[in-house]
Parts: C-alpha cells; structure tokens; sequence
C-alpha cells in the first residue's frame, strides 16, 4: 500500500498548470517538523521539505493555496526521472487547509458521518 498522510505549512503560493496531456495540477512545497529530544535531554526541531501535486478535480481548488497555509494532504509517493537524477513529489488526491489557530482533530467530529478527507 502506498499512501501517506502529511500535515504541514505551505513554503510558496501554489501554482496551478496544466500537464503536456492536459491534465490540471497545482504543485507547491509542504514543510512538515518533528520534534524530538536527543540523549542528552535537549528538544530539537527537525524540518523536512516535500514537493507536492495536487491532481484531478482538486487542483483548480488548489491554486488558492498561499505561503504559510497549514494543511493536511492525502495521497501517494511517487519517482520520477529527469536528466539521469531521481525525484521523489506527493501526488495528492485531497487536501484541506487548516485553522492554525485551533487545535487539530482527525477524524470526524463525534456524531458527524461526514468524511474528513473529502
């Protein structure tokens, strides 16, 4: 199974373009953080960089996606090749933008039959 779930903040304004086949996507990159302590007892942050492609039916949607949004992405890992090097990007199939204000809750809401990844 090939499926990854990532929450982080947006490093760019998305850009939304069209595939040589004419497919839409939006691309940005997703900083996501961890945080750990080390054996010496000191909490470090750790910041990791993840290129991004919303397809399909979302992408226009997408393309409001700006700098600094908090979101949530719902897809797959996938390579690609380009000039004899190997890229690794997130094909997302869902996204929702999230409320850096407030906490964050997965799943839905108690009593709620809607789903949150939709």
């Amino acid at each position: 199974m090939n499926n990854i779930i990532l929450i982080g903040n947006v490093g760019q304004d998305a850009q939304f373009r069209q595939a040589r086949s004419g497919s839409p996507f939006t691309s940005f990159n997703l900083a996501t953080n961890e945080n750990y302590q080390n054996k010496s007892g000191e909490w470090l942050s750790e910041t990791t960089w993840h290129k991004i492609k919303i397809i399909g039916r979302n992408a226009e949607r997408a393309s409001s996606i700006k700098k600094g949004d908090k979101v949530l992405i719902q897809g797959k890992i996938e390579t690609y090749e380009k000039n004899g090097l190997t890229f690794l990007e997130i094909k997302a199939f869902t996204f929702q933008k999230l409320n850096k204000d407030k906490e964050l809750q997965i799943g839905p809401a108690t009593g709620s039959k809607l789903d949150p990844w939709r």
